[in-house]
């Protein structure tokens, strides 16, 4: 749902929110596609995409986690593609910045990783908590800043 808003522009109710439909140019050309953690279903389902993106006019692909670039057959996988990827008719987006994936944006394989804070989550958590156990008000949602990486910062992008 998070991903639908952000590349819709619009608040959605309740979960999934609503498949895109050409909602500020895009499209949806399937249903998400589930792996249940599982990093080979990821990793095949990428496979599959990369395989019919033409036929299917995908032309990018998001993953709200780096499941696929986990498992150790991404590059095999991927590489096929790459003057593809170069090319940005497919566009490859991961979630998860560890240096396994900075290592597949140095060689083309990915266009960006966007990362959790997770530093930053386990001290708001607490000095949520503290607000509370001392009955002062807290911010009903409190926004933690992200890390975005692509070929050409990869090697700062995690650093503070």
């Amino acid at each position: 749902m998070g991903l639908r808003s952000a590349l819709s522009e619009k608040e959605y109710e309740s979960p999934p929110g609503k498949r895109l439909k050409g909602e500020n140019g895009w499209t949806e050309s399937s249903n998400p596609l589930y792996n249940f953690d599982s990093f080979s279903t990821a990793l095949e389902d990428l496979k599959n995409v990369l395989y019919s993106h033409k036929e299917r006019g995908i032309n990018a692909v998001v993953s709200v986690a780096g499941w696929a670039q986990f498992s150790e057959g991404y590059r095999e996988v991927v590489e096929p593609y790459r003057q593809e990827i170069q090319n940005k008719e497919i566009v490859i987006i991961f979630a998860d910045t560890a240096d396994k994936q900075l290592m597949y944006l140095k060689d083309g394989l990915a266009h960006t990783n966007v990362g959790q804070n997770p530093f930053e989550m386990g001290k708001q958590a607490i000095m949520t908590l503290y607000k509370l156990a001392n009955k002062k008000s807290v911010k009903e949602i409190q926004y933690i800043p992200m890390t975005y990486c692509n070929p050409q910062n990869y090697q700062t992008c995690t650093k503070k």
